[in-house]
């Protein structure tokens, strides 16, 4: 017979405590509920005064409840339990006389509807409340100024939503297959949507989908398309021409969206797949693949590790005799803060050459990376591998724009940086709390630097042991602007010569990192007295 370890059986006994909690339904707030459809089913009206979170939370609107409140607030339990069959229009949106509601913000940070009898979302056929608080804005949406979000899964049972989102900084929305119809105002305002799945087949207003700038992906999953122009002010209309694809599902559909304005290559006639990539590894990978373009994006574990992990990324991806070249993490991929993300056991990171793009908080969190191979990277977004403490070598490539914000937030073991020479914007808080830092080389000659200060690098050391690294005055001025310390170290290299000397304070072999951008490395000195290493890097013309 197996032993069972004491730490095991503890863990045990905590996961059935968790599973218990979540069983019963136990959360931070009670939803007001009412009997709707002459007492067939319940209408979701908001949280019961007095239970309205004040702090993150996530929001589980359940398949079925077995109490609701009369008009009196007076609570009445039920002896069997009603469907919970529609959300009133402002829900969760603005504040009232009888149940509280938010004015401002509403720090939810996930949403799920349970089972497979919500009909309606954001209901307007019923008597509204009294002693209405707020905007009219605020009183048409179901969910109002949200927390961040990462995915909203509208389940295929509904059949109708009104004034769904607006000024909520959801990623991600997936419109399920019973909305056929979408009316005016359904998603407004949304700044971080990247992106969107519909199976509606009309829109009955270009104001269906309204301000929603950022777009990067529209999937129009119907087999018509009943829509009188291009939607206001979204992806294309808002500056975001390079970025916004529009995905439907024949060369008919194609040729409708190109008739009403939208150029034809950003318009594509086959649907994106989402499936689960298994190369036989003790993992496997959720991906997207796209057909038009023979492109995949990871995004993240499907089965998750059994232990610690290299998590190495393959170039091709085989699906149905096709191959898609591997391009794209997507946000959030690995990110700790999702649930089950896996980020815990990823240890090192190798990214073929082919991804070009990593997503926001692609990598948050993931606390045991000790390595990442990222070279062919050219757009890391923004929080990318915050929070990696073990982190301590990153190896960037030449064709990376920009070091973003919080890049490498409180990535505390790293000990140098060396910035690629395309990279022409640096964000100064990328390296912010990461203490250990002490050599930073700039290869660019034409880098502006944004924020106000480096804060907390290297704040265990002097700032004279902090090199950095530039390659003429300009840059070297516009550092010391920034850090308003002429106590930091910035040597200028001569941007004609092929020699760059670097310091690394822990012999972590800075060497290998720049081998990636400059060929050849010559060690010049070396001391191993955990001090200061020396080298001289020879670039190769």
């Amino acid at each position: 017979m197996k032993k069972v370890t004491p730490v095991l059986c503890i863990l045990a006994v905590l996961m059935s405590l968790f599973l218990t909690v979540h069983a019963d339904g136990n959360q931070p707030y009670e939803l007001y509920l009412k009997r709707v459809d002459n007492n067939t089913g319940l209408m979701v009206m908001g949280f019961v005064k007095g239970t309205t979170p004040d702090s993150k939370y996530e929001l589980v609107i359940p398949a079925e409840a077995d109490y609701y409140y009369d008009d009196n607030m007076q609570k009445c339990e039920l002896s069997k339990p009603l469907p919970v069959t529609s959300v009133i229009s402002g829900a969760f949106a603005y504040t009232d006389a009888t149940c509280e509601k938010y004015f401002d913000e509403n720090p939810v940070t996930k949403i799920t509807f349970s089972g497979s009898n919500l009909k309606t979302i954001g209901r307007t056929d019923v008597a509204s409340l009294t002693g209405e608080v707020g905007s009219a804005l605020e009183k048409k949406y179901v969910f109002y100024r949200t927390g961040n979000i990462n995915t909203v899964d509208i389940p295929d049972s509904v059949t109708r939503v009104n004034r769904l989102f607006t000024l909520c900084p959801i990623e991600e929305i997936n419109l399920g297959k019973g909305i056929t119809s979408l009316g005016s105002g359904c998603l407004n305002n949304m700044t971080k949507t990247l992106r969107i799945s519909t199976y509606a087949s009309t829109f009955e207003s270009t104001l269906s989908f309204t301000l929603i700038r950022q777009l990067e992906e529209l999937r129009l999953c119907a087999d018509s398309l009943n829509l009188s122009g291009k939607f206001n002010l979204v992806g294309l209309e808002g500056g975001n021409a390079d970025k916004l694809k529009i995905y439907t599902k024949s060369s008919a559909l194609k040729s409708k969206l190109v008739s009403l304005g939208y150029p034809s290559n950003n318009v594509y006639e086959h649907l994106p797949v989402d499936t689960v990539y298994d190369f036989g590894g003790n993992y496997t990978l959720k991906v997207t693949l796209f057909p038009s373009l023979k492109t995949a994006r990871i995004n993240g574990f499907e089965k998750l590790p059994d232990c610690f992990t290299d998590l190495n990324i393959p170039e091709k991806i085989s699906f149905d005799g096709e191959e898609y070249t591997t391009t794209e993490i997507k946000n959030n991929a690995f990110n700790s803060d999702i649930a089950n993300s896996g980020a815990v056991f990823v240890r090192n990171l190798n990214l073929p050459d082919t991804v070009k793009k990593i997503g926001n908080n692609a990598f948050r969190g993931c606390s045991h990376m000790n390595y990442a191979y990222v070279a062919g990277a050219e757009d890391i977004s923004t929080c990318a591998f915050k929070g990696c403490n073990e982190l301590y070598r990153v190896e960037l490539g030449e064709g990376l724009k920009a070091i973003s914000s919080e890049m490498f937030y409180d990535t505390r073991a790293m000990t140098s940086l060396v910035v690629p020479s395309t990279v022409t914007s640096f964000s100064c808080n990328a390296v912010a709390t990461s203490r250990k830092l002490n050599s930073v080389a700039i290869l660019g000659e034409n880098v502006d630097f944004s924020g106000t200060t480096l804060n907390g690098i290297g704040s265990a050391r002097l700032k004279d042991e902090i090199k950095f690294f530039v390659r003429n005055e300009a840059t070297k001025n516009k550092l010391i602007a920034l850090l308003g310390d002429t106590a930091y170290s910035i040597k200028v290299t001569d941007s004609g010569s092929k020699t760059l000397t670097l310091y690394d304070g822990y012999g972590w072999g800075i060497a290998d990192v720049l081998r990636r951008y400059v060929g050849y490395i010559a060690v010049v000195a070396c001391k191993v007295d955990r001090q200061i290493s020396a080298f001289r890097v020879d670039r190769r013309s």
